[in-house]
């Protein structure tokens, strides 16, 4: 799987983009990123980009919050950014569960306008 991470300094979030099937080493690699993208900038907020993630990869994602939520920083939010059909698949609202019962501040968003004002306040 492919990953773009991108800093958003005007809105003090670091977002990064998904594309195609996730595999058992990736969400590790790219968290790990995005933990430095954070760290050097002083952010908090996350808006990720999963509108061109495969759905077969998606209980990797729920494995992985499961056992590796320490891999970001405490406090941090993330705005899961899907298109109508993941974000409504049960994978990726279990995966959600997941996150939320441990610990995680996330939300699973279609509209990017409106994960970014969850993310925000704005």
């Amino acid at each position: 799987m492919a990953y773009e991470i991108v800093v958003h300094q005007e809105l003090r979030i670091v977002e990064v983009v998904l594309h195609g099937r996730r595999d058992e080493h990736e969400p590790f690699q790219s968290r790990l990123d995005v933990d430095a993208a954070l760290r050097a900038n002083g952010f908090t907020w996350i808006l990720a980009d999963l509108c061109d993630v495969e759905l077969p990869g998606i209980q990797t994602l729920m494995s992985f919050n499961a056992t590796h939520r320490e891999v970001l920083p405490p406090g941090v939010k993330i705005a899961a950014l899907c298109n109508e059909a993941l974000a409504t698949h049960p994978d990726l609202v279990f995966s959600e569960n997941v996150g939320v019962n441990r610990g995680m501040t996330m939300a699973i968003f279609i509209r990017r306008d409106e994960a970014i004002r969850w993310l925000t306040g704005r």
